[in-house]
């Protein structure tokens, strides 16, 4: 039990340190603690996440995230628009779902999310109206865009892998930009 919390522990560290190389290229956005080992560690996954809040939006809106997958045993990670749950307002669902309004493109998919549902969608197979139904009907509760960077043991340079981060959110901005528009 003890090598397994010094892992998480390690893991942990290595993955605050990802997020803070991150954070020390946007000067309006901050990263938000990692999320806690011991709060993983009841599950026994070490798949810690980030989000990272600009200064001028509100907690409960959707923001840019990096979180640490398992990928078939192979950690990856995971660049993603979402809210945070512990600060959603019913407004949060509705303004990360306008991403449905820009058309989605390789490497972004879909990751949807509703009390019976977790499923991940790609470009191709992507049906907008299916998908705003959905909604409506509360099948779907929350549509995330992610890209995911696999096998980040490649990685000998911390640097590239926040190159790979970064390379990600550029890709999420045009979803980014337009949950941003307010609603009616």
């Amino acid at each position: 039990m003890e090598q397994f919390k010094e892992k998480g522990r390690k893991a942990r560290t290595a993955f605050q340190q990802i997020a803070k190389l991150v954070a020390a290229h946007f000067e309006q956005m901050e990263p938000q603690r990692v999320s806690s080992w011991m709060n993983q560690a009841q599950m026994g996954t070490p798949l810690f996440f980030c989000y990272f809040f600009f200064h001028h939006a509100a907690k409960h809106e959707p923001t840019f995230a990096i979180r640490l997958l398992d990928e078939k045993g192979e950690a990856g990670l995971s660049v993603e628009l979402s809210f945070v749950e512990r600060y959603a307002t019913d407004q949060s669902p509705r303004l990360q779902n306008q991403v449905l309004a820009v058309p989605l493109e390789d490497p972004v998919y879909y990751a949807l999310r509703g009390a019976d549902l977790t499923q991940n969608i790609s470009s191709g197979e992507a049906n907008k109206q299916e998908l705003e139904e959905k909604i409506k009907n509360g099948t779907i509760r929350k549509v995330l865009v992610k890209v995911d960077i696999p096998k980040i043991k490649r990685f000998d340079d911390p640097n590239d892998l926040v190159n790979e981060i970064l390379t990600g959110f550029e890709y999420l901005q045009p979803y980014y930009r337009e949950t941003q528009k307010r609603l009616n």
